[in-house]
């Protein structure tokens, strides 16, 4: 009788122990809404919310109303998807086509924009980048013919610029 108790009182120590050990249950990514995954990727890009939920990138402006509905519900009511031209191949959905093409072309440390169909690449806080915001023409430009992301043509007003652009954006 003295075994039995002994035997049931370790096996019960050692469930005891294996739920205190064991933590709160996770949730795989099926059970899980995107507010209760981990909300930094490795896409993240300045200007841009980026969840990364069942494959898939979902990307907002900085300030869109959808992304708090999306980190509710996980669903958006409008949306366009873009199979695979996101980082390592990777589908995105985002509101519109110009949240995806503007996330694409964006990179720390430069202002980017698409302005007639080519990508234009500026060093953030820099005198051609005040000039450009205020509406200035830029009276000097590089152009490279499909060097930007999906193709396009990438613009700069000189080649280090594009050339330090492209190397962050491999």
């Amino acid at each position: 009788m003295s075994k039995t108790v002994t035997y049931l009182s370790f096996a019960a120590l050692l469930g005891l122990t294996a739920c205190m050990s064991s933590g709160p249950p996770r949730l795989s990514k099926s059970e899980a809404t995107p507010a209760q995954l981990v909300r930094e990727t490795p896409f993240d890009r300045p200007g841009f919310i980026v969840r990364e939920f069942d494959g898939r990138l979902y990307v907002f402006p900085a300030a869109a109303p959808e992304a708090a509905g999306f980190e509710d519900s996980a669903v958006l009511r409008h949306s366009v998807t873009r199979i695979g031209v996101g980082p390592q191949g990777m589908t995105v959905r985002a509101p519109d086509r110009e949240t995806i093409d503007a996330y694409l072309i964006a990179r720390e440390g430069f202002r980017t924009e698409i302005v007639d169909g080519r990508v234009w690449i500026l060093r953030a806080g820099s005198a051609e980048c005040d000039a450009f915001d205020e509406g200035a023409q830029l009276r000097e430009s590089v152009t490279r013919v499909g060097a930007a992301p999906n193709g396009m043509s990438a613009r700069s007003v000189d080649n280090a610029t594009l050339d330090d652009y492209l190397s962050v954006a491999r």
